[in-house]
């Protein structure tokens, strides 16, 4: 079977390697395939009240839709039905990690999902610049988490980083708070636990490379911005 290339880098790419290199040396993989549905998923929502507001968002463009389903959790979402979903799955010591990669219809990386996997192997202090929003995931919300996930979109950065400011899109538990914090919420390798899994999601670095607050405003708002979002937002307990 074909092993997955690694996630695109972005600035930071180097905080990224060494994950990738385990994700790659992962045994038991298999291509996951998802059946058609209909309708795309709701993408709106309403920044918090202390991040900055994003431009005027437009509803994520209709398209045909295809419905992704975990293989070590009863958990789905939806994706557009022109991209492809390549799925990587481990069991060891009774930890089941999963991640799915999405590639839109041109073969270029948009995202990964992942479940008791985090796509970031390093965690070190930052400062939170701002937190653009943090949704609930309607899904989710009957999870078995104490405190239920949201999709937060966020800034931050530290000198350490020698890179500016690094955009992350993520699934988060409770809300991202502004100030200081560990790097993308502290989450770092394998997650120690099955039930409930942890969440994660990473969208390509090469597409979150953001000159300023307000230019991921502009994608947040753009249809590429709204897509990706959607995406995430339809994740559900199945």
């Amino acid at each position: 079977m074909t092993r997955p290339a690694a996630l695109s880098a972005r600035a930071v790419t180097a905080l990224s390697a060494a994950c990738m290199a385990i994700a790659l040396a992962l045994s038991g993989c298999g291509t996951g395939a998802g059946a058609p549905a209909t309708g795309t998923p709701s993408a709106t929502g309403t920044p918090s009240s202390a991040a900055p507001t994003p431009a005027a968002t437009t509803a994520a463009p209709s398209a045909p839709t295809t419905t992704y389903t975990f293989t070590t959790q009863r958990l789905a979402f939806q994706y557009p039905a022109a991209w492809s979903a390549d799925n990587y799955s481990d069991s060891r010591g009774g930890q089941e990690m999963e991640y799915v990669s999405l590639k839109d219809e041109a073969g270029r990386h948009i995202l990964t999902v992942s479940v008791n996997f985090s796509p970031y192997d390093v965690s070190m202090p930052i400062e939170r610049r701002a937190v653009v929003f943090a949704e609930p995931v309607p899904g989710l919300a009957a999870g078995p988490w104490e405190q239920p996930y949201r999709l937060a979109f966020f800034a931050e950065g530290a000198a350490d980083l020698g890179a500016g400011t690094i955009y992350t899109m993520t699934y988060y538990p409770g809300v991202p708070q502004e100030g200081p914090g560990e790097l993308r919420g502290g989450g770092t390798g394998p997650m120690n636990t099955v039930s409930p899994p942890a969440l994660f999601a990473e969208v390509s670095p090469e597409i979150l490379r953001f000159a300023s607050l307000g230019e991921a405003n502009d994608w947040l708002a753009s249809p590429q911005g709204q897509q990706v979002k959607a995406v995430l937002m339809s994740l559900t307990l199945t």
